[in-house]
């Protein structure tokens, strides 16, 4: 079906005048204003207006002549062709309304001049992304920056807070020190008969609440320092030997206050770990000293290893020390605030926690576990050298 000649005419003048986007047509030698679409004069002004202002340029605010006489007009008369300019239009109303302009360049003008055919597609809402975009940057910059100095400012709380343990420490192991000393000299004197035996329950009392308050020291320090260390642990493979007879010397102090044994008569040969040395023997001497801490006097502990998967697994066992199920969860709980408040910090597990966060530094791990022919095992899983 073919449709009527003026039908036709009629739709594309239509077309031509109310399309989505405004059809301008100017001059590029002088710039003159020759024909615009009812879209463009919705946007802007009535023709009369537009046709009085005389150049394109002054229908565009002060910042789109700019983009109009540096990018659009130079490309255009050089390649005959421009896409996507952003412009601006200055509307009579006294708004602003950004612009994509598409403009092409005819050289057929009816005075046999060049004529540039221009579309003007409205960028608001693309303006907006825009500078949403720009605005979710500058944000994006800012909440960086602002991170940069918490971390810097972290950083400082470190090393400020290292410094406050590190005098902490030598402040109160100077004094428990010296009691310790004297109240073992004192000891030793009541021991051999010397003046003080009937008081000599009374002296071995402070001598060992002495030594309890420098053990919790060193783990509370420890403890507190662990983040600080775990930047600077070096992993490198370490004899099981090695890594044992170290956690024995740190930890016998304990051992033999309370009259606990220690051996490990399996681990001569064992396959070597990868931790950082002092890190591990630490975490194994929490094991030793927590558990000495809970068994009877006179119990033993056995150190034993096994290899599997991967991991080297060191398992500490003390066949006398038995644990109900809610003392094995408190104990698998470190540093709980049911047990801060009942127990107090040692009684919290604290050599627990430091012997865990160890195993996790090493991206290993502690278990806690009641063998079934009775007793209690810390098992302390580190990486095996491959």
């Amino acid at each position: 079906m073919t449709m009527p000649q003026g039908v036709l005419v009629e739709n594309l003048q239509d077309f031509y005048e109310d399309a989505p986007c405004g059809y301008l047509s100017w001059r590029i030698e002088d710039g003159a204003l020759l024909r615009a679409n009812r879209t463009l004069l919705r946007w802007i002004g009535p023709w009369e207006a537009i046709k009085g202002a005389g150049r394109f340029r002054d229908l565009l605010t002060p910042p789109g002549r700019i983009m109009h006489e540096t990018r659009h007009t130079p490309r255009l008369r050089a390649g005959g062709a421009v896409e996507a300019v952003a412009l601006e239009l200055a509307c009579a109303d006294g708004q602003r309304l950004p612009v994509l302009a598409h403009s092409q360049l005819l050289a057929d003008g009816p005075d046999g001049g060049s004529v540039v055919r221009t579309s003007l597609f409205d960028a608001t809402v693309y303006r907006r992304y825009e500078e949403g975009l720009v605005a979710a940057r500058r944000r994006a910059e800012q909440a960086e920056a602002e991170a940069r100095r918490a971390l810097v400012a972290a950083e400082a709380a470190a090393r400020a807070k290292t410094g406050f343990l590190a005098a902490m420490n030598h402040e109160f192991r100077t004094p428990i020190g010296i009691v310790s000393g004297f109240t073992g000299l004192l000891r030793a004197e009541a021991e051999a008969g010397g003046p003080g035996a009937a008081r000599l329950d009374w002296l071995r009392d402070v001598e060992a609440a002495s030594e309890h308050l420098l053990v919790l020291l060193e783990d509370a320090t420890l403890f507190a320092r662990l983040d600080d260390m775990a930047r600077r642990m070096v992993v490198r493979p370490v004899a099981l030997r090695r890594l044992v007879d170290s956690a024995m010397v740190l930890a016998a102090p304990v051992l033999q206050r309370l009259g606990i044994h220690a051996s490990a008569p399996d681990v001569e040969g064992a396959p070597s770990l990868r931790a950082d040395p002092a890190l591990a023997a630490e975490a194994l001497a929490c094991g030793l000293r927590e558990m000495a801490r809970m068994a009877p006097q006179g119990a033993h502990i056995l150190i034993e290893n096994a290899f599997e998967g991967g991991l080297a697994s060191i398992r500490l066992t003390c066949p006398k020390l038995e644990m109900g199920e809610a003392a094995l969860a408190d104990l698998r709980a470190p540093l709980a605030p049911s047990a801060l408040l009942s127990r107090g910090l040692q009684g919290s597990g604290l050599a627990i926690a430091v012997a865990q966060r160890i195993a996790e530094l090493h991206q290993g791990s502690l278990r806690i576990e009641a063998p079934p022919l009775g007793g209690l095992m810390l098992a302390l899983d580190l990486p095996q050298e491959s």
